[in-house]
């Protein structure tokens, strides 16, 4: 029996454990008067992220306004509602549950816009943040207690009712907006002089590559969700399950390097819940994209899909081709 207790205190240690962790090593980074803040360490996301702490940063200017901004994101899985916050106070949270603690993030009130989402989105945080910024006094005398539940911990904050919220969501983009939007950030990288990058613009990713010379747009999408190199080449995914695989070779003939932009490949029938593993070269013209699949049941399943270059297809699952092969 005590054996018993041991094993479920453990799992319960692993468990709860873990989660406190994870909200205890948020990550946060300053621009300026703007304060940007994730509980996830996704580097392609961390980057995404700080591209909007720039943007905000930028958007404040405008309005003259130099008090401090605190964003803070939460993401969400694909079946999860898109929810957002807005408050005048120090971004206290009171985590209640297993472990019950307060904790003010700020020094002094401030505006506070959390965003539990899916994705970022420039202009989400754009519309928020004016808002915000516009109507202060509002947002002080319409605040109220708000309990919210985020990936499995309890939270108690203050903000404006979330109907209003998506009303502000709902309203057509003002013209401030729109030019904000048009601005140009690059995503940051340390001595960056050559090879392949993005920038965000107009609500969208612009991948490009830069030479000595000058800078050629080569795909703009709606979002980068990750973003992998092997070698001069980069295989980035839109959505968990989609990608272009961007090809980068020197090519002796026209002195010159070769870049080829793949058509959207899409990995079918993945279950909406699952993790990214690994990308692996398997040959001179192969790529073997390894996802892992996380059922309801709680059991897991590896799903492995190959890409071939040249031909620019993809075998969406290599168990299956090889079942197949078998019979």
């Amino acid at each position: 029996m005590k054996q018993r207790k041991h094993i479920l205190t453990f799992i319960l240690v692993l468990i709860f454990g873990s989660t406190f962790a994870h909200y205890d090593c948020a990550t946060t980074k300053n621009f300026g008067n703007v304060i940007v803040r994730t509980c996830w360490s996704d580097v392609e996301r961390m980057y995404k992220l700080h591209l909007l702490g720039r943007l905000a940063e930028e958007f404040a200017k405008q309005l003259n306004y130099s008090d401090t901004i605190f964003l803070d994101f939460g993401y969400l899985n694909p079946m999860d509602k898109n929810t957002y916050f807005i408050s005048y106070d120090k971004g206290t949270v009171y985590y209640y549950g297993i472990r019950t603690y307060t904790k003010d993030f700020l020094k002094e009130d401030a505006i506070v816009i959390r965003q539990f989402a899916k994705q970022l989105d420039a202009q989400t945080t754009l519309k928020l943040l004016e808002y915000a910024i516009l109507n202060i006094q509002k947002i002080k005398s319409s605040q109220k207690i708000a309990k919210y539940t985020y990936k499995g911990q309890n939270w108690t904050i203050t903000s404006i009712d979330t109907k209003r919220t998506k009303q502000i969501l709902n309203k057509p983009n003002t013209t401030l907006i729109n030019n904000a939007l048009k601005l140009k950030f690059e995503r940051e990288t340390e001595n960056f002089d050559y090879g392949i990058s993005y920038y965000l613009q107009n609500n969208k990713y612009t991948i490009f590559l830069r030479t000595t010379n000058k800078d050629t747009n080569l795909i703009t999408l709606d979002n980068i969700y990750r973003w992998e190199k092997i070698g001069t080449h980069s295989i980035i995914f839109d959505t968990d399950s989609s990608f272009h695989f961007i090809y980068q070779s020197y090519n002796n003939a026209i002195n010159d390097f070769e870049i080829r932009v793949s058509k959207r490949q899409i990995i079918q029938n993945l279950f909406y819940r699952n993790r990214f593993k690994d990308i692996q070269h398997i040959g001179e013209n192969k790529y073997a994209i390894c996802i892992l699949e996380l059922h309801n049941d709680g059991t897991t399943k590896e799903r492995t899909s190959i890409y071939l270059i040249d031909e620019d297809e993809l075998i969406q699952d290599l168990d299956e081709l090889i079942k197949n092969k078998k019979e």
